[in-house]
């Protein structure tokens, strides 16, 4: 299966068991390192992904959960807990291609106040990543490169007053080459604040 899978999401075929008795079976699963990820359907032996797992292939390539099954009664079919069976199921997680993204140290850029970029991609290490930073009046088009702005951090200054920014970053990863990450400023650029200089 893929990582990220969403909760929910059932796991190839159902494990079953038989009963001589013909007795009705409860399937669960055993605690360990990885079952927390996973739920059993108690009456059909089948997994699924658990509310809140974390599949990430980077993090965690395979996954080993036990599954149990009771009948509910011992030897003498009398009411039990006890645990009949159990199988161990080895899920293998398939790599996804994952998309990068970028941060800003501040979304609310500032005239002299330096913001630096930072770029995050799951799929793990970029390397060969090269910089962009772009201004727009409206944080949606014409996108104008910033001449020499092409480094992670960039200081705006009062031409960019009443701009958006965007920083591009163009990458490569552990997927593949030719990656692209960016992030606008919530807000155009402030200018500096202006000094107060009535007399008191």
């Amino acid at each position: 299966m893929s990582e990220n899978t969403a909760a929910g999401v059932q796991l190839g075929d159902a494990i079953t068991a038989t009963d001589p008795e013909g007795d009705a079976l409860t399937y669960s699963l055993a605690v360990g390192v990885d079952s927390g990820q996973f739920e059993a359907g108690t009456t059909t032996g089948r997994l699924e992904v658990a509310g809140g797992a974390t599949l990430d292939f980077e993090s965690k390539s395979i996954l080993v959960v036990t599954m149990q099954v009771s009948d509910g009664k011992d030897s003498g079919h009398n009411q039990d807990n006890a645990v009949d069976d159990t199988i161990t199921v080895t899920i293998n997680l398939a790599n996804v291609d994952e998309d990068g993204w970028v941060s800003l140290s501040s979304t609310e850029p500032q005239v002299g106040i330096p913001v630096l970029a930072t770029l995050i991609d799951p799929d793990g290490g970029p390397s060969s990543t090269s910089w962009q930073w772009e201004k727009s009046s409206d944080g949606a088009n014409n996108w104008v490169d910033i001449d020499g702005a092409s480094s992670h951090g960039y200081n705006p200054d009062s031409a960019d007053t009443g701009m958006f920014l965007r920083s591009l970053a163009s990458y490569s990863d552990g997927e593949g080459l030719g990656k692209e990450a960016s992030k606008v400023s919530t807000d155009p650029v402030r200018g500096l604040p202006s000094l107060d200089t009535s007399l008191a």
